[in-house]
């Protein structure tokens, strides 16, 4: 019959077991399928890449962090490296020929990296022209300095190439330059074959070794 005083009790729950695989994922944030995927098969990835950003037509960097998202990779001790993508060739050469651009942009990642965090970034530019090439290099150049200053990487996406091409959608990418600047390159080995061109899987691993090579 008798009732104690009012108490407070304070529960932490068990915390989930860390990542321990070699994988890198690119997770699409556009929808929820991919943030499912991402929970069944954390335990293999040690870095995820969450396709938060774009340039808009102002090379503002459109679009938010998820803190779903990017709380739940971080608890199982997973690297968080956002994409920042554009593949409009008119917009990547504003960006890129001009130093003042270039800068501006790099400051914005960076800031953006503080503020949120991030173990990194990931920078997906497609479709730039092959003479804007060395262009690319100076920027990825820039970045990977104000990044690495900060404790951050720096990883790109480049085009699939099986020689040292300069001309089309591969000639934009320096793949020795870059190699020596970004902490980590992907290369984008896909669309061999696709939705209106002969039958063919997307990618196969005659193809693979090539580029490889």
């Amino acid at each position: 019959g008798h009732r104690s005083a009012a108490a407070s009790l304070s529960v932490t729950t068990q915390a989930p077991l860390p990542a321990t695989g070699p994988a890198y994922a690119y997770m699409l944030a556009t929808t929820g399928r991919s943030f499912d995927d991402l929970q069944r098969h954390y335990m293999q990835i040690a870095a995820v890449s969450p396709t938060y950003f774009h340039l808009g037509p102002d090379l503002a960097i459109v679009g938010q962090d998820d803190p779903l998202v990017t709380g739940w990779a971080r608890l199982r001790g997973i690297d968080v490296e956002p994409r920042v993508e554009s593949q409009d060739p008119a917009l990547l050469h504003t960006l890129l020929a001009s130093d003042a651009n270039r800068s501006d942009l790099v400051a914005r990642i960076s800031s953006l990296v503080a503020e949120n965090g991030y173990d990194g970034i990931n920078i997906d530019f497609e479709a730039g022209a092959a003479t804007d090439r060395p262009l690319l290099t100076a920027f990825a150049n820039e970045l990977a300095q104000t990044l690495h200053a900060q404790g951050a990487k720096l990883t790109m996406a480049v085009a699939a190439k099986t020689s040292a091409t300069l001309t089309g959608r591969a000639g934009f990418y320096d793949y020795p330059a870059l190699a020596g600047i970004a902490d980590r390159l992907f290369v984008m080995a896909w669309d061999l074959h696709w939705s209106t061109s002969p039958a063919g899987p997307i990618s196969d691993a005659t193809w693979v070794g090539k580029i490889i090579k």
